[in-house]
């Protein structure tokens, strides 16, 4: 169950960046520039592994719109990755810290 709200989270953050990005673009480009090159990375990685374009190998074809697909899977699922780590590295950071002890609560005084 914390797999899927990890993944769920890291989706919806996912969107958010890239969201963000884009009204972004006209204000601040690097930021934009920082979101979408490791898509551009992830095509031309395909396109080496699978010579002369992967978007043939993994949609099945060349068209305008398949490359505009895969460059945004790309975008989505590198992103995805990355915001569901950092969402399970946060929690788990969360999670391993100690409780706070409240002055007059009793817990860590000794009598």
């Amino acid at each position: 169950m914390r797999l899927l709200l990890h993944l769920l989270v890291g989706l919806l953050s996912a969107f958010w960046v890239i969201a963000a990005s884009i009204f972004s673009r006209e204000v601040m480009p690097p930021v934009f520039s920082i979101v979408w090159t490791p898509a551009m990375w992830l095509v031309r990685l395909s396109d080496v592994l699978c010579p002369p374009q992967g978007v043939r190998c993994f949609l099945g074809s060349v068209s305008q719109g398949s490359h505009h697909l895969w460059f945004g899977l790309c975008l989505l699922g590198f992103w995805w990755i990355v915001m569901s780590f950092l969402t399970w590295l946060l929690f788990r950071l969360r999670r391993s810290s100690p409780p706070e002890v409240l002055p007059g609560s009793g817990l860590g005084e000794s009598r």
